[in-house]
C-alpha cells in the first residue's frame, strides 16, 4: 500500500505540473469571470438614465412582528396582507409582483418564503422585488438594533425559499429549483471534463512508459496492483482539485456579484443529503471509467492506437446529452430510467435526472449500487490486464484472448 501511495503521489504532483491542466482549471473560472464581467459592463452601458422605472407592488405577510413603517421605498409598494393564503390569491390574480411571507423564526434564521407564478424559469423576473425586499427589511431592522438577531438580519435581510403556485392560488406540483439545476448539471459536465482530461493522461502516461521502456523498471519495483492503484489514486485526486477549483469559484463570483448588484438572484445549494449523491456518482463514474481507460493503456501498444479505442469509452459516456431534449420532457420515461443502470451511461444520466427532480431514494440507491458493482468489476479486468499485458509489446493480443484473460485472469 505505502508503494502504491507513492506512485499516487508522484502522479499528483506530476498532473499538477502539467502546463495543460493547469491551463484547462484556470480557464473555467477566467471564462466565468469574463462572462460576469461582459453582463455587468452591457448592464452599466446600456441602462440610461433617461429611462423611467416601472413602479411595482410587493406583497408582504408579517408573521415575525418586525415591520413597523417604510411601506414606499423609491418605486416599490409594500402592502400588508394577513396571512399567506390572502397572499397567494393576490400573487394569482396578478395584484402584486410577488408576496413575502416573514416566517416567525426570520430574526434567527433569515428565512423568508417567496411566492411567485409558476414557470418563472430562473428568476431573472423577481430579482427586482428581491432586491427591493431586501431594502424595505433592512429599514425596518435598523429601526430597533435591540439584540444581535436583528443586527444580523442587516447583514444578512434574508435567504428566500420559492414557493411557486398555480392560478388557483395552489402550491405548484413541478416547482422549478433553479440552484438544484445548475448544481447537477454542473458535476454532470464535471464528470465529462474529467473522462475528456484526467483519465486521458492515465492512458497517455501508461503508453509512454510501456513506449520508453520505462514500465519494466517501475515492475522490478511495484507490483502491477499497486501501479494501478497508485495511478488511479493520484489522479483522482488531481481531478477533485480540478473541481473544487472551478465549483469554488462559481461559487465565489455569484456570492461577490450578488454583494455589489443586489438585483441579480442569489442561488443556493442542494441539500446536504443531495450533494453527498452527486460527489457519489462523480466518484464512482470518474473510477469506473478511469478504470476502463487502465485496462485499454494495458492493452494497446502505442498512443495512436490507444487514442482511438477510447472513442468506445468515451461515445457511451456523452450519450444522454445526445437525447437531452427528451430527457427534459420526460425525465422519467424509460429510457432514462434503463440509462440510470447502465454503468457507462449512469453517472451523468443520473445527474441529468436529479437536476429535474425526478429520481426519488430507492432509484438513487439501486442506482448508486449498480454502479459500485460495475466500478468492482472494471477494477477486476483491469487488474487482470494490469498483470498479463504491460509488458507486452510490438502487438494487441486478439479480442479473444483478451476475453480469455480477463474473465479467467489468465493467459
Amino acid at each position: 500500500m505505502n508503494k502504491a501511495l507513492i506512485v499516487a503521489r508522484h502522479e499528483l504532483t506530476t498532473m499538477l505540473s502539467r502546463t495543460g491542466f493547469l491551463v484547462m482549471t484556470a480557464l473555467v473560472p477566467i471564462a466565468m469571470l469574463l462572462l460576469v464581467g461582459g453582463i455587468g459592463a452591457y448592464v452599466f452601458f446600456t441602462s440610461g438614465e433617461d429611462d423611467a422605472p416601472e413602479s411595482r407592488t410587493v406583497g408582504y405577510v408579517d408573521t415575525a412582528d418586525i415591520i413597523t413603517g417604510y411601506e414606499q421605498l423609491g418605486i416599490t409598494t409594500f402592502r400588508p396582507y394577513a396571512n399567506e393564503t390572502v397572499a397567494r390569491s393576490a400573487v394569482a390574480a396578478g395584484d402584486v409582483d410577488a408576496a413575502y411571507v416573514i416566517l416567525p423564526t426570520y430574526l434567527q434564521t433569515g428565512t423568508v418564503r417567496e411566492i411567485t407564478q409558476s414557470g418563472g424559469g430562473l428568476g431573472l423576473q423577481t430579482g427586482g422585488s428581491r432586491s427591493a425586499f431586501r431594502d424595505f427589511l433592512r429599514a425596518n431592522l435598523v429601526a430597533d438594533l435591540g439584540d444581535d438577531n436583528r443586527a444580523g438580519r442587516v447583514i444578512a435581510p434574508a435567504f428566500f425559499v420559492t414557493v411557486e403556485i398555480d392560478a388557483g392560488g395552489q402550491t405548484a406540483e413541478d416547482s422549478f429549483d433553479p440552484a438544484t439545476l445548475i448544481f447537477f448539471m454542473a458535476m454532470a459536465f464535471a464528470i465529462i471534463f474529467s473522462i475528456l482530461t484526467i483519465t486521458g493522461y492515465l492512458l497517455q502516461g501508461l503508453n509512454e512508459e510501456k513506449e520508453n521502456r520505462v514500465m519494466e523498471i517501475l515492475l522490478s519495483t511495484v507490483s502491477p496492483d499497486q501501479l494501478m492503484l497508485g495511478k488511479l489514486l493520484g489522479l483522482g485526486v488531481a481531478g477533485m482539485i480540478q473541481i473544487g477549483v472551478w465549483m469554488g469559484s462559481a461559487v465565489g463570483l455569484l456570492f461577490g456579484a450578488s454583494i455589489f448588484v443586489d438585483d441579480i438572484p442569489v442561488l443556493g445549494l442542494p441539500s446536504l443529503p443531495l450533494i453527498l449523491v452527486a460527489f457519489a456518482y462523480f466518484l464512482l463514474g470518474y473510477a469506473f471509467f478511469a478504470a476502463l481507460m487502465a485496462a485499454l493503456g494495458a492493452v494497446t501498444t502505442s498512443q495512436r492506437e490507444s487514442q482511438q479505442l477510447t472513442v468506445i469509452v468515451i461515445l457511451p459516456a456523452v450519450a444522454p446529452f445526445w437525447f437531452s431534449f427528451s430527457i427534459i420532457d420526460d425525465a422519467g420515461g424509460l429510457l432514462p430510467q434503463i440509462m440510470t443502470y447502465i454503468p457507462f451511461t449512469a453517472p451523468t444520466m443520473s445527474l441529468a435526472r436529479l437536476a429535474l427532480d425526478a429520481m426519488g431514494p430507492l432509484e438513487i440507491a439501486a442506482s448508486l449500487i449498480a454502479l459500485t458493482f460495475s466500478v468492482f468489476v472494471a477494477v477486476k479486468l483491469a487488474q487482470r490486464l494490469f498483470r498479463s499485458y504491460l509488458l507486452v509489446y510490438g502487438h494487441r493480443p486478439p479480442l479473444v484472448q483478451l476475453l480469455k484473460t480477463a474473465v479467467t485472469g489468465r493467459l
